[in-house]
């Protein structure tokens, strides 16, 4: 257990040999030894803090053995040379999510969904667009509402409206459901968007 202040990490230096086997198997990779980081007890209050402690344990794990880390939430991976030094005066949740675009099961739509928000406690996000639209204006929003989401530390129930005045919103939360995705369990909620002065 590693710990700073009142955050704690666990952290294995070296898995057993079938572990770390099945990780390489996994993810295709050619490393025979494997270590683990896990944050304990995410709650709303304490979720960016226990975070941030796991990411920089990775980031020092990764530099001091020359290897890689693989995040399983976001299904990242990360060599020494991507580390990057993050800022400590504000908590930003694109340093932790990641964003995906892919082409959707519905007709003329691609998906976006969230990929890091699982490690904070809460579901990921999706949404739907028409093929075609801009992606980047897209992934940013759909940033801009987990940063919201993760601050206000909870999301709405399916059927529900939520007004995020600072992001100059109305949220909708369409559905839940379940994918496997990569070999891993997502819980998602699907929600549309409208500006509130479109709906003025």
């Amino acid at each position: 257990m590693a710990s700073h202040g009142p955050w704690n990490a666990s952290f294995r230096i070296s898995i057993s040999s079938a572990e770390a086997n099945e990780w390489r198997d996994r993810l295709g990779w050619g490393h025979s030894h494997a270590g683990q980081v896990v944050a304990p007890s995410i709650s709303p209050g304490n979720a960016c803090d226990q975070i941030l402690l796991a990411a920089r344990l990775a980031k020092g794990l990764t530099l001091l053995t020359d290897g890689t880390a693989y995040d399983v939430t976001t299904q990242a991976y990360f060599n020494p040379s991507d580390w990057k030094d993050l800022p400590l005066d504000q908590f930003r949740i694109s340093d932790h999510l990641r964003i995906e675009q892919t082409e959707a099961d519905r007709a003329g739509h691609d998906w976006f969904l969230t990929l890091g928000l699982a490690k904070f406690g809460l579901e990921e996000l999706e949404t739907f667009m028409p093929v075609g639209l801009p992606s980047q204006p897209i992934s940013e929003r759909l940033t801009e509402i987990a940063q919201e989401t993760l601050r206000l530390g909870h999301q709405p129930n399916v059927g529900t409206r939520v007004t995020m005045p600072s992001l100059g919103l109305s949220i909708q939360v369409v559905r839940h459901r379940n994918v496997a995705r990569a070999g891993f369990p997502l819980l998602l909620r699907e929600i549309a968007w409208h500006s509130l002065a479109e709906r003025d």
